[in-house]
């Protein structure tokens, strides 16, 4: 149950969080995606603080009260040449930003 309420708490904030033209999506498991249209690096460093910052927030009813954290790994789409490489790069990230502590965000090279 809390599991569930947490998955779409997430899903709910990304797409809260989209602007037409981006694409939030759940890659599997506790993972998801954000696909940011036309943003850099550091536009999508800001956007991860706010997406941290809001799934940290108190939503103020019992039945959503988790304090959730997030890592989060950023991948810009010019430096890489596949969908494959992308998703390697901002898992590269992620991972990056977990080395660091949890709850933070992680444009590895990209930065």
């Amino acid at each position: 149950r809390t599991g569930d309420e947490a998955l779409r708490r997430i899903a709910a904030v990304l797409r809260s969080v989209s602007r037409p033209g981006d694409t939030p999506g759940r890659l599997g498991g506790d993972e998801f995606a954000l696909l940011l249209a036309g943003q850099t690096p550091a536009e999508a460093m800001l956007l991860a603080e706010k997406i941290r910052s809001l799934l940290h927030a108190d939503t103020g009813s019992d039945a959503t009260m988790l304090d959730l954290s997030v890592s989060i790994g950023i991948a810009a789409a010019p430096t890489t040449t596949s969908a494959e490489e992308w998703l390697a790069r901002a898992d590269q990230a992620l991972y990056e930003a977990k080395r660091h502590g949890k709850n933070t965000a992680s444009c590895g090279t990209d930065c």
